[in-house]
């Protein structure tokens, strides 16, 4: 078995002893196996639960799974860490996936996308515009003290977010973000440094479902988002999903520095990713699937659901861009935390046992 068996999205099998980014890099291979078995086992476990129901059976077989795994490692805190994080991410993607309406945001596209009247962007254009003087690259924007453009938001959007998460949506938060080219220059390089597309990335959160509203004409070399289409619509093994958040989010280990790649590489096969998927994977995946970047004139404005589709921030080369952020709250995410959270409690007790053994 390999990573290839355990998943058919090319944007999560990640060949890294092949990626030029990693040359030197020396990898532990000796357990991939074993992992990639017990991920099998927790995958089919997972994917039955969300179609079935049954979270309690779930967490029982991934507390056996998850243990025994421990064991192998001979209770490396580094793995118990990340299954310690990742139980909690797969018990808030279950809840999320069971009360969802659909399997995607956009039945026929990767975005949905507006043009909106310039006229309901004269306040926010006004705080971009004082940013830029200031040079401040994020201030938070108070949407109900625009009420006429929080309208547009409410009527147009979030019947489409209702209509998709199953239950309410609250009123969105926003943030306006400025972005220059010059104080961003030696970042860009680092970041491009090995190919076109290393920034793309899947957001975090299963609830991320921004709207991005562009505050002036954005060009190719102004920074526009970017995404590719169609990758909402590929499937993904959660669980593995679930371990590569737990490494780069909960463990905070990225792939940038060569001293996390070292530790990246000493884990497990199953363990070795992250959400910022260019950077795993290399230009290869990439070439066969359209990359949309998203120009236009101010008022254009774009909802997509990060988690799922693959996308970039934008970066201008030249000049600047300022672009509104709007994001939704989700009361109902509540419930599912709650659980998490003891499930979590329940999980640490029966691991800090394990654990003890190997001290």
């Amino acid at each position: 078995m390999a990573i290839t068996d355990l998943t058919r999205n090319s944007f999560q099998v990640f060949d890294l002893e092949g990626n030029v980014a990693w040359r030197g890099i020396e990898f532990r291979n000796t357990d991939n196996l074993y992992f990639e078995q017990q991920t099998r086992l927790l995958d089919v476990a997972f994917r039955d639960a969300v179609a079935r129901g049954g979270l309690l059976r779930f967490f029982r077989t991934y507390t056996e799974v998850s243990l025994e795994m421990l064991r192998r490692t001979k209770g490396q805190p580094l793995v118990a860490h990340v299954l310690e994080d990742t139980l909690v991410r797969l018990i808030t993607y279950y809840y999320f996936l069971r009360s969802r309406t659909r399997p995607y945001l956009c039945e026929h596209a990767s975005v949905y996308s507006w043009q909106l009247d310039e006229t309901l962007l004269a306040s926010a254009r006004d705080i971009a515009a004082q940013m830029e003087r200031e040079d401040v690259e994020v201030r938070d924007y108070d949407l109900s003290t625009d009420p006429r453009l929080k309208e547009w938001v409410v009527k147009n959007v979030k019947p489409i977010l209702r209509n998709y998460v199953g239950f309410t949506v609250c009123c969105p938060w926003a943030h306006i973000r400025y972005a220059d080219a010059a104080r961003l220059k030696e970042g860009i390089a680092n970041i491009y440094r090995h190919h076109d597309y290393a920034y793309f990335h899947l957001d975090e959160v299963c609830y991320s479902l921004p709207l991005i509203v562009y505050l002036d004409d954005v060009s190719e070399t102004s920074g526009p988002f970017s995404y590719v289409d169609g990758t909402d619509k590929i499937p993904q093994n959660l669980v593995l999903r679930a371990y590569h958040q737990a490494v780069c989010h909960g463990c905070k280990i990225m792939p940038l520095q060569e001293e996390d790649r070292r530790t990246l590489a000493g884990l497990p096969s199953v363990f070795r990713g992250g959400d910022l998927i260019g950077s795993f994977t290399g230009p290869q995946p990439f070439a066969s699937h359209r990359v949309v970047q998203f120009t236009g004139r101010g008022g254009m404005a774009v909802l997509f659901e990060g988690f799922q589709l693959l996308h970039a921030g934008g970066h201008p080369v030249r000049g600047s861009r300022k672009a509104l952020f709007v994001a939704f709250r989700f009361p109902q995410k509540r419930v599912g935390d709650g659980v998490a959270r003891a499930a979590r409690i329940i999980w640490r007790q029966r691991a800090a046992r394990v654990l003890a053994k190997f001290r």
